[in-house]
C-alpha cells in the first residue's frame, strides 16, 4: 500500500521599489566664442636711415655658450634648452690631476743650531738619506762661510728625485777632523704637488765627532689616497659632448634667424664701441646713426640716421584693411571619466530625494554637485579660468507699463523660485511657491496673447472705417 502526502502554498504581492542609484552622466560644456579683430595698416610717415651690413656668425661652444642668455629664451627648438647644460660640463670639466711620477722630490732643506762648539767653513758636512730599499743618499752641505757657535743657520741642497714615502732614516755625516756641536737640526723637502716644505725628520745629537753621523728616523707621513667619487647618474661626457654638438647643430643651421638677434639684441654701449671703430671718412659710424635698431632687410640692420627726425605723410595713406579671426574656448566637465565616480552616495536616513546641501558628492577633495558659480568649490576655484563670453544673445524687450505683473518680471520670478527648489534642504515648500510662480506666468501670457488679438482686431476696424469715410467724401 502506498500513500502520498503533497503541500503547496503559493503567494504574490506587489510593491513599489524606488532605485537608490544617483548616477549623473558625464556633462562636458564646450565654449567658444569668435573674435573678429579688424587690422589697418597704413604709411604713417618717414625718417632717413642707414643700412649697416652685418655678419652671419658661424656658432662655435664659445660663442653658444656667451650668448645663450640672448638666445636661450628664443631658441626654436625648446628640447635643446638642456644641451646648454651639457655645453657648460664640457667647456668646463675639471682637468686630471696629475700622475704620481710629479710626487718625487729634489729639493732639501738643512735647518741646524749650532752649540758651544762651532765648525770652520772648509770642513765637509753631508746630508745622509736612507731609504727603504737599502740604499742610501749623501748630499754635500755647501756652505759659505764657517759655522758660529750658538748660531742658527739654513741651508738647501739638490739631489735626484726620490719618494718621500721610501725614506727610512734621515741625518747628517761629520766628515771632517773636527768634531761639531749640534743643539738641534731639522731636514725637510719640498713638496712638488701641494707646495711648501714638508718635515722629514729632526734630531738633538750634541757633540758629534769626526766621521760621525746622526740619524733619525722619518716623521713623514703621506696624505691618505684621495677618495674617488662613484659615478653619478648623470650624462656622461660622451653624452654631453653628442648634446652639445647637437645644439651648435641647430644654431647653425638657423644662424640667419640667430644672428639676426644678435643683431638686434646687442647692448647698446657695445654697439656703439663696436661702431667707433669703424672709419667713415673723418667720421666714425657711432657718429653718423643712432644706434637703437629700426629693423632688418638682408644682411643689413637698418639704424635711424643722426639728427633725422620723424615726418608725418600728409598724402592720402595707403590703407591695408583686413578681418583676424581669434577663437577664444573653454571645457568644463562636472565629474573626471575614468578618474572619479559620478554616483551619490546613498544618504543615511535613505531619503530618496537627493539634498545637495547637506550631502555633497565629493571626487578627490573637490565638491562636483551641481551648483551656482558662486557656491561651487570647483567654479570658484582660481585655477579654473573661463574664457570671457559675449553678454546675452538674447533678451526679453520691456513692454510700457514694465513691473510687477508683466512677463519679464514673471519670468525672472520664475527662474528665482526654481533655482531656489534645486537647491533647498526642503523642495516641498520651495516647490509650492514654484507652482503659484508659474501659475501667474501661465494667466500673464494669456492676457497678453488675449490683449494683442484685440488690439490687432481693433486697428484692423479703424483702417476699414477710414477707407469708407474717403469713399463717402468723394
Amino acid at each position: 500500500m502506498a500513500e502520498q502526502s503533497e503541500t503547496e502554498d503559493h503567494s504574490l504581492s506587489y510593491r513599489t521599489v524606488c532605485n537608490k542609484n544617483h548616477c549623473k552622466v558625464l556633462n562636458v560644456f564646450y565654449h567658444e566664442v569668435l573674435e573678429n579683430h579688424r587690422v589697418t595698416t597704413s604709411l604713417a610717415g618717414r625718417r632717413e636711415a642707414l643700412f649697416v651690413p652685418h655678419e652671419v656668425r658661424e656658432f662655435d661652444q664659445e660663442l653658444a655658450w656667451c650668448t645663450k642668455p640672448l638666445l636661450a629664451p628664443l631658441l626654436l627648438d625648446p628640447s635643446l634648452l638642456a644641451c646648454y647644460d651639457a655645453l657648460r660640463r664640457t667647456l668646463f670639466r675639471p682637468e686630471e690631476k696629475a700622475g704620481s711620477g710629479d710626487s718625487r722630490a729634489t729639493q732639501l732643506r738643512l735647518e741646524i743650531r749650532i752649540g758651544n762648539n762651532g765648525l770652520s767653513k772648509n770642513r765637509p758636512i753631508k746630508l745622509l738619506l736612507f731609504l727603504d730599499d737599502g740604499s742610501q743618499r749623501a748630499v754635500d752641505v755647501e756652505r759659505s762661510g764657517r759655522w758660529k757657535k750658538n748660531s742658527s743657520y739654513t741651508h738647501t741642497v739638490t739631489t735626484g728625485p726620490f719618494d718621500p714615502a721610501a725614506v727610512d732614516k734621515v741625518g747628517l755625516l761629520n766628515d771632517s777632523s773636527f768634531a761639531v756641536t749640534v743643539a738641534e737640526h731639522v731636514i725637510s723637502f719640498l713638496d712638488p704637488v701641494g707646495g711648501g716644505w714638508v718635515e722629514l725628520g729632526r734630531a738633538s745629537p750634541g757633540k758629534v765627532r769626526a766621521g760621525s753621523d746622526t740619524l733619525a728616523h722619518s716623521s713623514y707621513q703621506p696624505p691618505p689616497e684621495p677618495e674617488v667619487a662613484p659615478p653619478d647618474d648623470g650624462p656622461s661626457p660622451e653624452d654631453d659632448e653628442e648634446c652639445a654638438e647637437a645644439l651648435l647643430e641647430h644654431l647653425n643651421c638657423h644662424a640667419f634667424f640667430y644672428s639676426s638677434l644678435l643683431w638686434l639684441l646687442e647692448d647698446r654701449n657695445e654697439r656703439i664701441a663696436r661702431f667707433e671703430e669703424i672709419h667713415c671718412g673723418e667720421k666714425t659710424l657711432a657718429d653718423l646713426v643712432d644706434p637703437t635698431p629700426i629693423g632688418i632687410m638682408g644682411k643689413h640692420v637698418a639704424f635711424p640716421a643722426a639728427g633725422s627726425e620723424f615726418i608725418p605723410e600728409e598724402e592720402p595713406p595707403i590703407v591695408d584693411d583686413r578681418l583676424i579671426t581669434l577663437p577664444t574656448s573653454g571645457v568644463f566637465a562636472d565629474a573626471a571619466l575614468g578618474e572619479c565616480t559620478a554616483c551619490e552616495d546613498v544618504p543615511a536616513e535613505n531619503d530618496p530625494f537627493w539634498k545637495w546641501v547637506s550631502n555633497p558628492n565629493v571626487c578627490k577633495g573637490a565638491d562636483i554637485s551641481t551648483k551656482p558659480p558662486s557656491e561651487s568649490s570647483i567654479l570658484s576655484s582660481e585655477n579654473v579660468k573661463f574664457a570671457g563670453l559675449p553678454s546675452a544673445v538674447f533678451a526679453v524687450a520691456p513692454t510700457p507699463g514694465e513691473g510687477e505683473g508683466t512677463a519679464k518680471s514673471l519670468l525672472d520670478g520664475f527662474a528665482t523660485e526654481l533655482s531656489k527648489a534645486l537647491l533647498s534642504s526642503d523642495p516641498a515648500v520651495e516647490i509650492s511657491d514654484l507652482s503659484a510662480t508659474l501659475e501667474k506666468l501661465l494667466s500673464a501670457l494669456e492676457k497678453m496673447s488675449k490683449g494683442g488679438k484685440e488690439k490687432k482686431s481693433g486697428e484692423k476696424g479703424d483702417g476699414d472705417s477710414g477707407k469708407k469715410g474717403d469713399e463717402d467724401d468723394g
